[in-house]
């Protein structure tokens, strides 16, 4: 009978201790500041930041928050990636103010245009979209963004060959 204090010991310390174990494992990484993409009016189709570091621009915290503002070319240039490198939100809207809807946004229907993520790997290139959801699926089945660029700057009107565009008024933009 003495060994019954032994064994409820036993069975607290390694309750405790797998306990902590889990409390270790899920906790929540730290949330960073949330990223925005502010892009043209009416723009639908793919946009890219890519990683340059001698000639990228650099994207400061203000307000709490990254802002990455897309040209009419559909790419940007940047010296950085530290602010994805962290859980962050990412929120988007025109030029004008006009919310975009992410790809997760509850109640969404397939043919709503919306922001999707297309890589974001190791490349040197951040790959996104506005569009629906066939228009994500047929740019990701096509694999149309290239994954062997790496951090070489384009400065040529030809980097943002098969990227999207502002949609004219003929197109209902």
């Amino acid at each position: 009978m003495r060994n019954f204090g032994f064994y409820i010991f036993v069975v607290i310390l390694l309750g405790a201790l797998g306990s902590s174990c889990l409390y270790f494992v899920y906790l929540p990484a730290p949330s960073g500041p949330p990223v925005h993409f502010i892009l043209p009016d009416g723009w639908q189709g793919k946009f890219k930041l890519a990683l340059n570091k001698a000639g990228g621009i650099q994207i400061d915290l203000k307000n709490d928050c990254y802002t990455y503002r897309i040209p009419e070319i559909g790419v940007l240039r940047v010296k950085s990636f530290a602010p994805f490198k962290q859980w962050h939100g990412i929120t988007m809207a025109f030029e004008g103010g006009v919310s975009i809807p992410d790809e997760l946004h509850p109640g969404r229907l397939p043919d709503t245009v919306a922001f999707h993520v297309l890589s974001t790997t190791g490349s040197g290139e951040h790959w996104y979209m506005i569009g629906t959801e066939d228009e994500r699926k047929a740019a990701y089945e096509e694999k149309t963004w290239d994954w062997k660029v790496g951090n070489v700057a384009h400065d040529t009107e030809a980097e943002s060959e098969g990227l999207g565009e502002p949609l004219s008024d003929v197109q209902g933009g």
